[in-house]
């Protein structure tokens, strides 16, 4: 009996998807699972043509108006049906399935990682192209090479930060990570990039050993003080120079924000040599 309910409501759902959702391919109305990709869609003037959002898409303003249609890399598909999009875009998605289903519903579905400079230039031409946007994309494809090539050429601080994406157990940034590029954007070193892998648990005694100048703070919870057990023996934290950056996007997410989040970050770890 179970398992005939579970398959009537996965038909019903399949209906109610064909339904609302025209086979034909237009990218006229467009659904983005990403924070990263609805920045593009609005950067380069395909606003109106966003029909939803994940719940983790707050930026910019204008986005916040569009109906949710699920979590982060994980839609809701009636969420998605009541949008009626004729394409879905998400850098990544927690049950690979569901792209698979919105294809064969004729729902134009594009998942690709968008986790560096090099991805958010991918998804600038293909959105660009998608929404019929090319001459937009290509003015910001100039800006952003432009300042990137700026913030290169800027002198290195020296400085080594500890990026700390949880504390218990510790995950560090490594070297394949959005973050580790952001450092190196900042003039800076991260002490994680002795790992060639995006994220990874560090050991306390390398936290110790390699004695970060700066702690990065991404972690859920508050950042910690001298008060704080193994946090309270690391220089870093002694001397004040742990930065909360919990809720900056501009910092955190990957996308057309990249330059001023690279410049912030500058600025937070010239702060910190004084």
């Amino acid at each position: 009996m179970q398992e005939f309910i579970q398959n009537h409501a996965l038909i019903a759902l399949t209906v109610i998807l064909l339904i609302a959702c025209p086979a034909a391919h237009s990218a006229e109305r467009v659904v983005s699972l990403s924070p990263a990709l609805t920045e593009i869609i609005f950067l380069i003037g395909g606003g109106e043509r966003a029909a939803g959002r994940s719940s983790a898409c707050d930026y910019p303003q204008e986005a916040m108006a569009l109906p949710v249609c699920g979590e982060f890399g994980n839609p809701s598909m009636e969420r998605i049906a009541a949008a009626r999009p004729d394409l879905v875009v998400s850098d990544t998605l927690i049950v690979p399935s569901h792209a698979s289903v919105l294809r064969s519903l004729g729902i134009e579905t594009i998942v690709h990682p968008c986790r560096n400079s090099a991805d958010y230039l991918f998804w600038l031409e293909r959105l660009g192209k998608e929404l019929g946007c090319e001459k937009r994309t290509v003015a910001e494809r100039q800006r952003f090479d432009g300042r990137i090539s700026v913030l290169k050429k800027l002198p290195r601080n020296g400085a080594k930060v500890l990026w700390v994406l949880s504390d218990s157990p510790l995950i560090s940034a490594g070297s394949d990570s959005f973050l580790s590029e952001m450092t190196q954007l900042a003039g800076a070193e991260n002490i994680g990039d002795v790992r060639r892998t995006a994220y990874f648990r560090m050991s306390r005694d390398y936290v110790i050993k390699a004695r970060p100048d700066v702690v990065l703070w991404a972690a859920a919870g508050p950042p910690p003080d001298a008060r704080d057990g193994f946090w309270g023996t690391l220089e870093a934290v002694k001397n004040k120079k742990v930065f909360d950056l919990r809720s900056d996007s501009t910092v955190l997410r990957p996308g057309p924000r990249m330059p001023d989040g690279a410049e912030k970050l500058r600025r937070m770890l010239e702060c910190a040599r004084h």
